[in-house]
């Protein structure tokens, strides 16, 4: 069994209450059974914090091959992420 990591880069960390909301959004997501370092972790926790009143929180999610084996996914976490004009 691969042991399952999710580091996470919090842009705006000091602000309390959304650490607070990312934390409560990725209990409830991890509790659902699926891999810790599962995309859908961080889709399910993106759209939590969207819900509970950060409807411009991201979440990058990014896993190389070694990560993969290594059993590690790299999130980074903005909660007003920068808007993108070009879209």
């Amino acid at each position: 069994m691969i042991d399952c990591r999710v580091r996470i880069k919090v842009v705006e960390w000091q602000d309390r209450s959304f650490v607070a909301a990312l934390d409560g959004a990725l209990g409830e997501a991890l509790m659902s059974g699926l891999d810790p370092d599962a995309r859908q972790v961080a889709e399910r926790v993106q759209g939590a914090l969207r819900a509970s009143g950060y409807p411009r929180s991201r979440i990058a999610y990014e896993r190389t091959a070694a990560d993969v084996l290594a059993g590690i996914a790299y999130w980074t976490v903005w909660r007003d992420a920068p808007v993108d004009h070009a879209a």
